[in-house]
């Protein structure tokens, strides 16, 4: 046994000290709202690090690394610098904990991580990455029951009660208030005086179901468009209106200040029994796009088609294309006037996407020839 030990000893003596060396590093991050930069949020991230080998006299040096995962998804790190870095590591004594701080864009999120290398004084060097950790500024979305809202893979409605129908606002965080609202819609997202409820919130939006039935007959919403009906989210056809006749539809627009405001919107279909189809689902700059061209009427169309955009949108063509993605129709305007009529005649019926661009960029929608 004696001897056993004797030559443990020895191996400790002269074992390699890339043998014994080892490191534990762990990073942790905070996100707040950043009162110098507005629109951004300030993160801080928290390192530590930890020498388990028996040097415990090296110094810690890092490089941080990001990556970008929404709206862009990035697939390679590269290297960032920190504001305020992380302190250098002055004490040999093998343990560290420091933090740094860089600012996030309302809306983006991105992931995280230290390279950490110690060395010095005798001690093997040794290089470690931290497990990654992911910030996000708030940005509003949501989920049906317990599910993200996709529209199903197989075009069939999802097996959902209305009852059971909620939205969630995931990743809402920070902000100081928050906007929901439905309305009553075609197919293709138009309203046409169609009635809606609204609400402004105060607060931060909660990470919890809100019954979207329930919510319509809150205190304190907001009716518009024509008589209170007795229950949204119905199936069947709308009955009144520019619409009348036509199958109904809900626009679900959830927007969050966080601090610049994020829109995100979601058109579903309630058949005639219980179940609830996600149809499409728009990004903030799709919602926006869609405001833009509220004024594309009648659609569906017939005969002419009235193109109707802001005061400073000034149109300078207009193209169709087909659900090919062929282009049947263009013309070019002077870019004089937010305000054309597009003859629709001699196309077939069917679905086609208007692009329009104008002095101050390209707008899209789509529309159903009759």
């Amino acid at each position: 046994m004696k001897k056993r030990a004797l030559l443990f000893c020895m191996f400790l003596l002269f074992a390699s000290p890339k043998l014994l060396a080892a490191i534990t590093v762990t990073l942790q991050s905070t996100v707040t709202t950043s009162t110098t930069y507005p629109g951004y949020y300030d993160v801080k991230l928290s390192l530590t690090g930890f020498d388990n080998s028996l040097c415990g006299a090296g110094y810690y040096t890092f490089s941080v690394e990001r990556k970008q995962l929404y709206p862009v998804a990035q697939t390679t790190w590269s290297q960032m610098t920190l504001s305020p870095s992380f302190p250098a590591d002055t004490t040999p004594d093998g343990v560290y904990s420091g933090s740094g701080y860089t600012q996030l864009l309302a809306g983006t999120r991105f992931a995280y991580r230290v390279k950490v290398t110690y060395s010095g004084n005798g001690c093997a060097t040794v290089t470690s990455y931290t497990p990654q950790v992911t910030c996000e500024g708030a940005k509003p979305d949501f989920r049906l029951g317990m599910g993200q809202i996709n529209p199903p893979t197989n075009g069939d409605p999802q097996t959902l009660c209305i009852s059971d129908l909620f939205i969630n606002m995931k990743y809402c965080e920070l902000e100081p208030a928050y906007f929901l609202e439905i309305t009553e819609c075609n197919r293709w997202w138009s309203t046409s005086g169609n009635y809606s409820v609204y609400k402004w919130y105060s607060g931060t939006a909660p990470d919890q179901n809100k019954n979207l039935q329930d919510f319509a007959y809150e205190s304190g919403v907001t009716w518009t468009q024509g008589p209170v009906p007795s229950k949204v989210l119905l199936g069947g056809n709308i009955t009144a209106g520019a619409l009348a006749g036509q199958e109904r539809y809900y626009r679900i627009t959830v927007a969050t200040s966080s601090p610049t405001w994020m829109t995100r919107g979601a058109l579903l279909r309630v058949d005639q029994g219980c179940r609830v189809t996600v149809v499409e689902v728009k990004d903030e700059a799709e919602m926006a796009q869609l405001a833009e061209t509220e004024k594309l009427y009648p659609n569906p169309v017939k005969d002419n088609l009235n193109v109707s955009l802001k005061s400073d949108q000034l149109i300078k063509k207009i193209s169709l294309f087909d659900i090919n993605n062929s282009l049947v129709n263009e013309k070019e305007y002077d870019g004089s006037s937010n305000n054309v009529a597009v003859d629709m005649n001699g196309l077939k019926k069917g679905m086609y996407v208007v692009v329009i661009e104008t002095a101050t960029g390209v707008v899209k929608n789509k529309i159903v020839k009759e």
